[in-house]
């Protein structure tokens, strides 16, 4: 009796260890760094070509910005996914490693989060990298961020465009480190406590790979500070850019149907549309100018009764201000 009892305990414990013990050649699934080092040695990451193909830009501002907002479109972020215990990953001394928990939550390779169509930061994070290096950059940081007021991690990466750092994460805008520091802070609730990087650098036919840390300090520090002048030169640009788009004329004299709700008497009726942009003057840098403004006028487009209105409207009037932190945006239509 006790013999098949001990037995029977023995089958189990070996069925529990095939379970969790995983060899080297199986780590790149689960921690970051040899998931980098596998996309890259075994060239995963060209199986995304041909998305990177139609991304491809002379500018690489409009690249990088390409890019996110491709992933805006195309990945959605699985929720189901990151509710998984994470990986938790014990390392021997003859070079074996045994995942104790979190088995499931694989990382996955670019092409296969791409099929999936959905992935959390990490798989974000190794299809970014991915794309960027196939549209010729060369210097990339992948970001892993800890929080000193949550226990689950996050990842990102960031880019140096026009010779100033930005973090690329999911979606549009690229930010300065300051703004993502914020934006994490005030919108996602998380402190950054830690920053580890990891720093790819291609060298012809092989990769180069560096580990090291950012002083949360420094990466705070990193933060384009939003004017008034910035919001004047804001507003003539998005005049020019609407008036461009809509090919309406321009008339100074509806400015006065914002404060006093008076039709002019040459108008038959005004319309009058508001938008608003969260942490617009948080996530504002320069660098990123043209792309951010289009996307404002491509946005307010986009919208079906002011395109309607645009088809009948003689002209427009546009002012912008800051409240708080976000950009308003007012457009007048006078119409016929």
């Amino acid at each position: 009796m006790i013999v098949k009892i001990v037995k029977r305990y023995i089958f189990i414990l070996i069925i529990v260890l095939l379970s969790t013990i995983t060899f080297s050649n199986e780590l790149w699934r689960y921690e970051v760094k040899s998931s980098i080092e596998y996309i890259l040695n075994s060239g995963e990451y060209k199986n995304v070509l041909p998305i990177a193909k139609n991304l491809k830009s002379d500018d690489q501002k409009e690249t990088v910005w390409k890019i996110l907002k491709w992933l805006e479109e195309n990945i959605e972020y699985d929720f189901a996914k990151a509710s998984l215990p994470s990986p938790v990953i014990l390392k021997y001394s003859d070079g074996k490693t045994e995942i104790s928990q979190g088995r499931d939550k694989i990382i996955y390779t670019p092409l296969e989060t791409v099929q999936k169509g959905s992935g959390i930061c990490t798989d974000y994070s190794l299809l970014t990298l991915s794309l960027l290096l196939l549209l010729d950059f060369d210097e990339i940081y992948l970001l892993e961020f800890r929080f000193s007021n949550q226990e689950i991690g996050h990842s990102a990466i960031m880019v140096y465009v026009s010779g100033f750092p930005f973090i690329l994460d999911q979606h549009t805008p690229p930010m300065d480190p300051g703004s993502y520091y914020k934006h994490e802070y005030y919108y996602d609730k998380r402190e950054i406590s830690q920053i580890t990087y990891y720093k790819i650098q291609k060298k012809q036919t092989t990769f180069a790979i560096s580990e090291g840390k950012f002083s949360v300090d420094s990466f705070k520090s990193l933060d384009y500070a939003f004017t008034t002048t910035t919001l004047k030169n804001i507003e003539k640009q998005l005049q020019s850019l609407f008036q461009k788009s809509t090919k309406l004329a321009f008339d100074q004299q509806l400015e006065q149907f914002l404060t006093t709700s008076k039709v002019l008497q040459y108008y038959k009726s005004l319309s009058t549309y508001t938008m608003t942009f969260d942490f617009f003057t948080e996530y504002y840098n320069p660098i990123f100018n043209d792309q951010l403004l289009k996307s404002i006028i491509n946005y307010a487009l986009s919208l079906p009764n002011l395109s309607d209105d645009v088809r009948t409207a003689l002209s427009f009037y546009l002012i912008s201000f800051v409240d708080k932190n976000t950009l308003v945006v007012k457009v007048v239509f006078g119409k016929k």
